[in-house]
């Protein structure tokens, strides 16, 4: 059983298409840790430790089976210009080292364990591959589908840091940085509140990001829901080590934040390729 992931702008094309269509979208990406806490593989994921509960709700959430539940995994993306050993190869088939190549089997076969007929997933580095490569595409994502909505924000990072980006946030419901899943039951209260009133949800609480979307999918909540992944450490100026070195390997983080925040939308002017993309 093979399983392939979708390219960088083949993924950012779908979403656009999927929300532009429907008023409930989940961009949901599953990492290393994600499926290592499925598969019993780690004892804690860096922010989560493992769980009997967190694990059921993480498999829960892989084995939803829709278009618009647009599920991101680690699993041999096709190569794409900018990606190198170090940096995005790793879990591009043709880049794998050893120790990569163990992971990535790890992965495979959690992959296996639980999804019986989905082959094809979507790019769940995405929207850091074009933060670097691409970012008037960023930007455009941004302004057609997330700026303008009235949102809501789930995170560790303060609202103020995050407004800089994103632009209003209306409800921020604020959880720890690590362990914010044990801790569900005292904000979960506060999402339930305030979703009805919002068109879009940006996630940033590590493993638990999959179960808030699973949740709110299954309640049938009609939200576009994203997970941007360390892109909002990058805002907050506020990178871990692990992160911090990640993207130092193609650039100066201070860097990519600068062009993340520069011009406003009213400057921007868009080539013509966004409406061709492959």
């Amino acid at each position: 059983m093979e399983f392939k992931a979708a390219s960088v702008r083949h993924t950012v094309k779908h979403l656009m298409h999927m929300m532009d269509d429907s008023d409930c979208v989940h961009y949901v990406r599953f990492g290393d840790n994600e499926l290592g806490i499925m598969g019993k593989i780690v004892k804690r994921q860096r922010r989560h430790k493992n769980s009997p509960e967190m694990r059921k709700e993480l498999i829960e959430a892989l084995k939803i089976k829709d278009a618009r539940f647009v599920k991101a995994i680690i699993c041999g993306y096709p190569y794409e210009p900018g990606m190198t050993k170090r940096l995005f190869m790793v879990n591009c088939e043709p880049g794998l080292r050893k120790d990569q190549a163990t992971r990535y089997s790890y992965n495979m076969k959690i992959v296996r364990r639980y999804v019986d007929d989905d082959r094809f997933f979507y790019n769940p580095i995405a929207f850091h591959f074009i933060a670097l490569y691409d970012v008037h595409l960023f930007q455009h994502f941004m302004d057609s589908y997330i700026r303008d909505k009235k949102k809501m924000f789930i995170g560790s990072f303060e609202q103020s840091a995050m407004e800089l980006f994103y632009g209003k946030i209306d409800y921020h419901i604020k959880v720890p940085d690590e362990q914010c899943y044990y801790v569900i039951d005292q904000w979960w209260p506060k999402v339930l509140e305030g979703i009805d009133d919002c068109q879009a949800l940006i996630l940033s609480a590590g493993a638990a990001s999959a179960v808030i979307s699973k949740r709110l999918w299954h309640l049938g909540k009609k939200i576009h829901c994203m997970d941007f992944g360390s892109i909002n450490n990058i805002i907050a100026k506020r990178l871990e080590r692990f992160s911090r070195k990640f993207w130092a390997r193609r650039q100066d983080p201070d860097k990519v934040r600068m062009m993340l925040l520069d011009c406003s939308a009213n400057d921007r002017i868009y080539p013509d390729y966004f409406w061709d993309m492959q």
